[in-house]
């Protein structure tokens, strides 16, 4: 079984990884897949000010916002998935999720935002390149 990580931001790129992702299921790769959304990490005196399980219930709650139409998509295709929500450097974060979760492939959008669109328009696209121990797909 081929496994794949599909790191969603909640952008319509983010989604189109997504779709390709059920096209190819649908044509008959057996597929495990993983979403991850990953949050940046609040400076130091939010965290202290608001309290850390506020700031994890944050990170929780909007996860699973920018989570929620990607995992629409997959349950009308009747197509299994796990979720992570993350906090850290996205770069990092996707590379180490995709070994843990022992990943063949990450498959992503080209054109996201947040951290995501960063992470495909600046150096931090090398950087996962360079950490990612799998292929990544780039979708359009």
């Amino acid at each position: 079984m081929h496994t794949i990580l599909i790191p969603i931001d909640g952008s319509p790129a983010s989604l189109r990884a997504v779709d390709a992702v059920i096209d190819r299921v649908q044509k008959g790769q057996k597929t495990r897949i993983h979403l991850i959304n990953v949050q940046p990490a609040l400076p130091q005196a939010v965290t202290d000010f608001v309290g850390k399980r506020s700031v994890r219930d944050f990170h929780k709650e909007l996860g699973e916002k920018e989570l929620k139409k990607a995992c629409a998509k997959l349950n009308k295709a009747n197509i299994a998935h796990g979720i992570e929500i993350a906090v850290g450097d996205v770069a990092e974060t996707i590379a180490a999720y995709a070994t843990k979760l022992k990943c063949d492939e990450i498959v992503m959008g080209t054109r996201g935002h947040s951290q995501i669109a960063n992470l495909l328009l600046g150096s931090s696209t090398t950087k996962l390149l360079h950490l990612a121990k799998v292929p990544v797909t780039l979708v359009k």
